[in-house]
């Protein structure tokens, strides 16, 4: 009977641990997936029908609703929602609510995400005052950054003056969501190097994504140069990208002095061809003269008699 005393104890005692947990902290409850298809408003796509049948359930299985755009976690549905809608054929509902819309494309999945493709040069370990790269064309837009066929992240702390192929190296500002599922809004750092120690010269919002076995990146161009976003810290500084980048004033001007160039040519090839096209009359006739003397000449020579 003690041994039965003993375990209703503990029983009585994990439950007690269990009521004491506080679900709304984060790492005490889990993401719901597909939460942004799951508005009242969000219609079932053909190729993606959602179905809660295999999630994971249990006493302390405690879900967040919270999509990767929103601001907010998400309530459950209050109100009728119709059938295909809600991301799936046939929704759940609580009565008496209001619509929600679905969110943005979810930068987890391929179709909505580009590849940014990190090579040795944009490293940690690159340090060349010579190469003076730039993401001023970089276009605004979810990426996954990957060296080759590894997934890298972006720099976590401050980078040292003429890093990554630049003179002013962009890291991120703290450290990125470790909880799947979820987008967090951070701020990355531009290093001028205005001092001797490594510092935050300028701020530059973006977003980062926890997509369980890898990061997504909302990045924005920079609005100066040379300024350039740090990803990775192995390799080192690639030797096609040593190649210096020059200013557009400066590429005008040598295509301007390459067309100069060739102009010069041409027009000597030009002169020489309409000498040898044209040339003095005088001088022709005075060589079809000569020629023909010595005809006449060695006719004479051939004809005069031997005495």
């Amino acid at each position: 009977m003690w041994k039965v005393g003993l375990l209703v104890i503990a029983v009585l005692h994990s439950l007690q641990i269990c009521e004491s947990i506080d679900h709304c902290l984060e790492g005490n409850h889990l993401i719901l997936p597909n939460t942004g298809k799951r508005g009242t408003l969000c219609k079932r796509t053909a190729d993606v029908s959602i179905c809660d049948r295999y999630i994971d359930i249990g006493r302390d299985k405690w879900y967040k609703v919270l999509g990767h755009d929103d601001t907010v976690p998400r309530k459950m549905a209050e109100g009728s929602a119709k059938m295909f809608h809600c991301g799936t054929d046939y929704p759940i509902y609580l009565p008496n609510g209001d619509n929600m819309e679905c969110s943005k494309p979810d930068p987890c999945e391929e179709a909505n995400r580009l590849i940014l493709h990190v090579s040795g040069d944009r490293s940690t370990r690159c340090r060349d005052k010579s190469l003076r790269h730039c993401d001023s064309k970089l276009q605004q837009n979810w990426y996954r950054p990957m060296m080759g066929s590894a997934d890298v992240k972006m720099a976590t702390s401050c980078v040292e003056r003429d890093s990554c192929g630049t003179e002013s190296p962009i890291w991120l500002n703290g450290l990125e969501p470790s909880l799947a599922e979820k987008t967090v809004d951070m701020k990355a750092c531009v290093n001028f190097g205005r001092t001797s120690m490594c510092s935050c010269d300028e701020e530059i919002d973006i977003q980062v994504r926890n997509c369980s076995s890898y990061l997504v990146y909302n990045l924005n161009a920079t609005s100066k140069c040379p300024q350039r976003y740090c990803f990775g810290n192995s390799g080192n500084c690639d030797v096609a990208a040593t190649a210096k980048e020059y200013p557009v004033w400066q590429i005008v001007l040598i295509l301007l002095a390459a067309i100069a160039v060739l102009a010069v040519i041409l027009c000597v090839f030009t002169y020489i061809l309409i000498k040898k096209i044209f040339r003095s009359p005088s001088k022709v006739q005075s060589i079809n003269s000569t020629k023909e003397n010595d005809v006449c000449t060695n006719v004479q020579m051939v004809l005069k008699p031997k005495y």
